[in-house]
């Protein structure tokens, strides 16, 4: 008997590419998606709803296991990171805990503490949620995820692609720990067919980088010649609050908050638990 799976956020950068690394001879895969979408494998099962609405969860049979994507990443206000995020997550336990499911995995971030902002305060109060409905749970905290189509290293993108000089981020507290989006995957169906082990662990790669590092890397491998400008943060800072103006910021300041909050980058419990070694930037810079 297929293993029943449901995943939220499966429209999502890290949604798909997870669904296309699932062995499906093991599962029957659901999706919970806002709108329709046309998967290439035909097996998977789509239903149409939003998390925020508790009543369109009812649609949804009995599930083995739920891996909790979706969220809000980017807002203006706190209150939608509450309903994007906490409130959510919320009715997804109030739900499948009428069903005893055997895993409940949550992709949360490193950035899961009260000093990372709005979103980092979010995701924190949701991961408590899951913890307090005794569910049987693994929570993720994923650091800066890269590869081929992913936005983790958007910003970064833009800057080394700025002609000439690379305007960065200046400040000591910027530690970044990227890890490839295969190794993510690779991962999650790892815990997928392990039992919950009622922890939580950080996913991240196995080297620390300051901003203008990474940036270096890069720009050396594609033989780029850039002139290096630190900005300090309290700048960007600043300007992150005036562009909240536009209707589209290019930068929020939630985002200056989790960029230079300290942040864990100790994967131990993952090596001990699931043998996990992810690839360093370095032995993957091709793929950014």
């Amino acid at each position: 008997m297929l293993i029943k799976i449901l995943i939220t956020g499966a429209a999502g950068k890290i949604g798909q590419k997870f669904i296309q690394s699932i062995n499906d001879k093991f599962f029957e895969i659901s999706c919970l998606t806002r709108s329709k979408i046309k998967w290439k494998d035909k097996s998977i099962i789509s239903y149409i709803g939003n998390l925020e609405d508790i009543d369109s969860l009812k649609q949804i049979p009995k599930q083995d296991i739920i891996v909790h994507i979706a969220g809000i990443t980017h807002s203006k206000y706190f209150k939608k990171y509450v309903i994007g995020n906490v409130k959510a997550t919320e009715n997804l336990v109030s739900y499948f805990k009428n069903f005893n499911i055997k895993h409940f995995i949550f992709i949360s971030t490193r950035s899961a503490n009260k000093f990372s902002g709005s979103y980092g305060l979010s995701k924190l109060m949701a991961e408590k949620i899951i913890i307090k409905s005794k569910l049987p749970y693994s929570i993720l905290r994923v650091a800066e995820v890269y590869g081929k189509d992913m936005k983790g290293f958007n910003l970064l993108k833009k800057i080394i692609n700025f002609p000439i000089f690379t305007f960065y981020p200046y400040s000591n507290k910027i530690k970044l720990s990227p890890i490839h989006i295969n190794d993510v995957c690779s991962l999650l169906n790892q815990i997928l067919m392990s039992k919950a082990k009622n922890k939580t662990f950080i996913v991240a790669g196995p080297n620390e980088y300051g901003f203008k590092e990474l940036c270096e890397i890069i720009t050396e491998y594609y033989g780029m010649k850039n002139i290096y400008v630190p900005v300090p943060i309290l700048l960007i800072r600043v300007i992150a609050y005036f562009n909240l103006i536009l209707k589209k910021p290019l930068i929020y300041p939630d985002q200056v908050a989790r960029l230079v909050s300290k942040k864990s980058n100790d994967i131990k419990l993952l090596k001990t638990d699931f043998n996990f070694k992810p690839k360093s930037v370095e032995d993957l810079v091709e793929k950014i």
